[in-house]
């Protein structure tokens, strides 16, 4: 079953903020995009897809593209190490009613549940308003400089832009860009750098720019947004969706299924303000509990911290070890088919699971050992499981020649 369709694809343009990835999978031209598409067929070549999954995967929802791509991708690893993989949803094991997604057979087995952590509703919306800005930016005529536009905050509807895009040209034209502040620091203080405050109709963004190199100046191929961030205007917290997602795929939906197997949960998180960097962190918050530090007086009058957690994690609560039926969690953030060799998901083990994993590959991994968790790199790389190289595709995107 075909992923993609099939016509001759000259559009080298990236896309626009607003632009679905599936859509644009399926219309972007060159060398790049040609090798992504050809891995997801040949993937899916060996996966038994049906209709249903296919509607999610070419689905121009992103939310339901990952979801499908996920359960692609792990089916492909497992099987790439030597396990047996059942799609439940296609084959004999199904039953009526809610049905897990894969049984995974290597000698033993266990039950393999894949999910997605997403933005909510709000700020869904949100996003697409901002992306909505930030395409029409992208169509201002800005010969000499960069756009760095950073949201303090964003509006509770689509805002009218005409006039900041002519009031954004006739700044940059006032500029000179050979006597313009070229480090990257954004602050609003400066005065090195120029900068330009929006304020309409609940929108506050404050416009900084970088000039672009003389070679580059007046080519009208050049997209004027050249940076973008930080954005101070949305309150992060990646720990509740994170629990929230884990506690939604409890094995007591598929009681019947899962019976006395172990069940890990696979959750990919796509939150567009997610970082990689401090992954490991919120993870271990949602699963242990929230770190805390506590401060206490000793005897000669010092005050000692001390690190330690709430109990509201899910697998630690007010009673004690919780959910203690789920094995393991597997947890990549924001992974699609471009950048399957430069991610590597990690098994978080359950320490306190009624039904422990005993084949913990080909993941990275984490384990709690003396109250500290200690990650332990895959015993193989991915990039060398799925037999490609290490910085496969090996091509850029978008080629200047």
């Amino acid at each position: 079953m075909r992923l993609f369709s099939d016509h001759d694809r000259g559009d080298p343009e990236p896309a626009s903020y607003s632009e679905p990835l599936y859509p644009y999978l399926d219309r972007a031209g060159g060398e790049y995009w040609a090798l992504l598409r050809s891995l997801a067929q040949l993937w899916a070549d060996k996966f038994p897809i049906d209709r249903s999954w296919l509607g999610r995967f070419s689905s121009a929802d992103n939310r339901q593209h990952f979801a499908a791509f996920w359960e692609l991708y792990l089916a492909t690893v497992y099987r790439q190490v030597g396990f047996d993989v059942q799609w439940m949803e296609t084959d004999d094991l199904r039953k009526a009613g809610r049905t897990p997604d894969f049984l995974i057979t290597n000698g033993d087995e266990f039950i393999l549940e894949a999910t997605t952590a997403n933005e909510t509703p709000e700020q869904l919306g949100e996003d697409r308003r901002l992306q909505g800005v930030l395409d029409l930016l992208n169509t201002i005529d800005i010969p000499n400089f960069w756009l760095w536009p950073r949201i303090v905050t964003a509006g509770d509807r689509q805002p009218a832009t005409a006039k900041l895009r002519q009031e954004l040209e006739n700044w940059t034209d006032s500029l000179d860009p050979d006597s313009t502040d070229t480090k990257l620091s954004h602050e609003p203080d400066s005065l090195s750098r120029p900068s330009f405050y929006w304020e309409f109709e609940g929108w506050k963004i404050e416009f900084a720019v970088v000039p672009k190199p003389a070679e580059a100046r007046g080519d009208p191929s050049t997209r004027p947004i050249g940076l973008f961030g930080p954005n101070s205007a949305r309150a992060i917290d990646e720990v509740t969706p994170l629990r929230n997602a884990l506690a939604r795929k409890s094995p007591s939906n598929y009681h019947d299924v899962v019976e006395g197997r172990p069940y890990v949960i696979a959750l990919s998180s796509h939150r567009t303000w997610a970082f990689d960097t401090s992954l490991d962190q919120r993870i271990a918050n949602a699963l242990y509990g929230q770190e805390v530090f506590r401060f206490s007086q000793t005897r000669d009058g010092q005050t000692a911290v001390q690190p330690d957690r709430r109990q509201d994690g899910f697998w630690v609560d007010e009673d004690g070890p919780a959910n203690t039926r789920v094995s393991a969690v597997l947890i990549v953030n924001n992974l699609w088919i471009g950048d399957v060799t430069s991610k590597t998901p990690t098994l978080w083990v359950n320490p306190w699971s009624d039904f422990p994993l005993q084949d913990k590959r080909p993941w990275r991994t984490a384990l709690p050992v003396e109250g500290e968790v200690q990650f332990h790199d895959p015993p193989t790389p991915l990039h060398n499981v799925l037999g490609l190289e290490e910085d496969w595709p090996g091509v850029d995107p978008f080629p200047t020649n």
